[in-house]
């Protein structure tokens, strides 16, 4: 024991002075330290409105892409945080009508040795070189949405919520063309004002920051500089883009309709074919810039993906995440008890207050018939909403059922907030219910401490008693030190229907 301990001592004595090396290649001896909490007041980037067509290429030959002045000076995260990055990254704004494009140069000084593994959609960012593009178009500094590449050609989206907490299952319609030389790698982006969420004003100024990841050199860079201890997500930290006159989202109405039929027929016993038909419709709508209307009428879920398989070794049932679209933009209105996955609240634990696999699919994934329903989620003033109502068919043993959640969140200064959960499952079957309610509280203070706590009661029929679940916990979080302490309980009989316990993997 006392030789291991003199091992560990001896080998963090060795790697000090390697650790505050400057990097190879280059000195950075005359370069200022980074204001991690101001830096973000001085990037500032102008996008510039185009009246010609941009051909959606990954060249950026238009005259237009020379006259609009670039983003650039990216910042180290990692591996040597606050310093200049060792290659340039050049990205430009331009807009129309209807699109916001966006120009990214990637200088390469050894483009041959680009690194891709990854050609999924969503792939895993951290495993290839890439750029992300954060754009907050409220400009809240809590909420945002990402598009990513990287020099494949490969995309990746997701939505953002709470400073930080990603939904990688957001879909939204975007495209990307990129093209390689011998000089690195460039990308062009366009997206449709319809996919974001922003006001009405005339003169639009939105949150916006990039991350450039090199994965031969380990580099993650940021245009607008971020904290090691914090990721691109967050929101907060972002620069500014200027420079969008009378843009407008135009009218965000989308209407999904289907229609399923088919027969069969036994040669063998009756010459009689028995047709089988059915049809339904989804529909969503922007009632604001920032509240969106989804309604569902005999939802059809045939189109989403296959839940990936896996083995569990624990007590605990499994997480699969949601990406049935109805349920995923916003979702994150839906998150409970701190930051935590989308398609679901989370308290950063296995206990999981609200989770929306639990409407239309049982336990085993089989799905159930929804007759209906329709969920609001949004904004409105400082205020974070999300009501859900939707009503389950009969399916074998599993009963109709009528689904009702509430969630309310109160936003307080910069990355604080005070809210309140509410969820019921009312069944076809006489006197079988349950309730989970209760409120729950984040507090962040010099962006390093955070508190967090909630307290939760569920009410079910025939369960008296040692019926509650509460949390509490503190973080103290900064780029050399992360210390955390905290207390939680579950009683024995609390029981969250319309939620789960859950491994998140």
């Amino acid at each position: 024991m006392k030789f291991l301990l003199l091992a560990s001592v001896a080998c963090f004595l060795t790697a000090w002075p390697v650790a505050s090396q400057a990097p190879p290649g280059g000195s950075f001896a005359g370069s200022a330290p980074v204001d991690y909490e101001t830096a973000y007041l001085n990037k500032i980037v102008t996008a510039l409105r185009i009246t010609e067509p941009i051909t959606l290429d990954g060249r950026l030959e238009e005259p237009f892409w020379h006259l609009a002045i670039p983003a650039a000076d990216f910042i180290q995260s990692q591996p040597f945080a606050g310093q200049p990055s060792r290659e340039q990254t050049e990205v430009r704004f331009l807009y129309d009508d209807n699109h916001l494009y966006i120009g990214v140069i990637c200088f390469d000084s050894e483009a041959r040795k680009m690194v891709v593994n990854d050609l999924r959609e969503d792939f895993n960012f951290a495993g290839t070189d890439g750029i992300s593009v954060i754009i907050d178009s409220l400009h809240d500094r809590r909420s945002g949405f990402q598009f990513g590449t990287n020099p494949a050609g490969a995309r990746r989206d997701s939505q953002i919520s709470n400073d930080g907490t990603y939904g990688d299952d957001w879909d939204g319609a975007w495209d990307v063309k990129v093209t390689r030389n011998d000089e690195g790698w460039i990308a062009e982006f366009q997206i449709p004002f319809k996919t974001l969420r922003f006001s009405k004003s005339t003169s639009q100024e939105w949150g916006v920051n990039i991350n450039r990841r090199i994965l031969r050199l380990n580099e993650n860079s940021m245009w607008s500089p971020i904290p090691v201890r914090y990721g691109i997500s967050r929101v907060s930290l972002a620069g500014a883009l200027q420079g969008l006159e009378n843009i407008h989202q135009g009218r965000n109405l989308k209407i999904k309709p289907f229609v399923t039929g088919g027969f069969t027929q036994a040669r063998n016993r009756s010459p009689e074919r028995k047709g089988e038909f059915d049809g339904g419709l989804d529909l969503k709508y922007s009632i604001t810039p920032s509240l969106t209307l989804d309604t569902t009428y005999r939802t059809d879920f045939a189109q989403v993906e296959v839940d990936q398989q896996q083995v569990n070794l624990t007590r605990f049932n499994l997480f699969f995440p949601e990406k049935r679209d109805f349920f995923l933009e916003n979702a994150g209105t839906f998150t409970f008890g701190g930051s935590g996955n989308f398609g679901g609240s989370t308290t950063g634990d296995n206990l999981i207050p609200f989770f929306s696999r639990h409407i239309g699919l049982s336990d085993d994934g089989t799905p159930i018939p929804i007759a209906g329903g329709g969920r609001i989620t949004g904004q409105l003033s400082r205020y974070d909403i999300g009501v859900l109502a939707m009503k389950t068919e009969r399916l074998g043993s599993t009963p109709s059922n009528n689904f009702v959640v509430g969630r309310i969140k109160r936003k307080l200064m910069t990355n604080s907030w005070v809210g309140a959960l509410l969820t019921n499952r009312d069944s076809a079957t006489y006197g079988d219910y349950n309730r989970v309610y209760g409120p729950d509280a984040r507090f962040q203070f010099f962006n390093r401490l955070d508190f967090e706590s909630y307290l939760l009661r569920s009410d079910t029929a025939g369960l008296v008693g040692n019926n509650e679940a509460r949390k509490f916990r503190t973080t103290w979080r900064d780029d050399e030190l992360n210390i955390s302490a905290g207390y939680s309980s579950v009683q024995a009989n609390f029981k969250p229907d319309v939620g789960s316990f859950a491994v998140q993997t």
